[in-house]
């Protein structure tokens, strides 16, 4: 048998932060050292940061803001000189959403298999649960990720119209058939069951 897992510690390798996190700019650079610098209150993650450092995450050396690649995205800094393989990070088990504990335990995700749901949906609609629910343990996290994935399937109508008529496009299209209709074969059997774990799943 493995031993579970006790934490998740993030290293750097090759300048870059793995796993998970994406670095960017000089991992040697001297010219300030400081420790983990947290966003500011306006910021999406302020939340995620406040709750990453109460629940004993170690983040000393590195900082999170806006990427300067111009794509909007959110990313991992270092502010001190790391050498490669030293751990950047440290972050419990606890904080760590693991999909196989989420389908075991969470209400939502069993209330969503015992109705047929595939383990993709299950998890996704607790996910989406999670992040509207303020009393959530990992509300936090949830709720500092984007509205809108990245891939096609979740662009605008009008960003999804310039794939029509390529090979993309139809995948794309049959995909989200494929969700849509396993939200509308399984949602409305299993609002009723979830009601009374959390009044946020719409």
């Amino acid at each position: 048998p493995f031993a579970a897992p006790k934490a998740l510690t993030f290293t750097r390798k090759n300048s870059q932060f793995t796993p998970g996190f994406r670095g960017h700019g000089d991992f040697m650079s001297t010219k300030r050292k400081r420790v983990a610098t947290a966003p500011t209150q306006s910021s999406p993650v302020a939340g995620l940061w406040r709750w990453l450092e109460k629940n004993k995450a170690v983040l000393d050396g590195i900082e999170c803001r806006e990427s300067s690649h111009g794509d909007g995205g959110l990313g991992l800094f270092a502010t001190r000189p790391f050498k490669e393989n030293e751990p950047i990070g440290f972050l419990p088990l606890h904080c760590i959403l693991d999909p196989i504990a989420v389908l075991r335990d969470d209400p939502i995700a069993v209330a969503a298999t015992r109705v047929g749901a595939t383990p993709n949906f299950a998890f996704w609609f607790s996910l989406a649960a999670a992040a509207k629910d303020e009393a959530h343990f990992h509300h936090p996290y949830l709720a500092a990720l984007p509205c809108e994935a990245p891939d096609p399937c979740s662009w605008s109508d009008e960003n999804r119209a310039l794939l029509d008529g390529t090979p993309m496009g139809k995948q794309v299209h049959r995909q989200r058939q494929l969700l849509k209709s396993e939200y509308d074969r399984v949602a409305p059997r299993l609002q009723p069951g979830v009601e009374r774990h959390s009044k946020h799943v719409s």
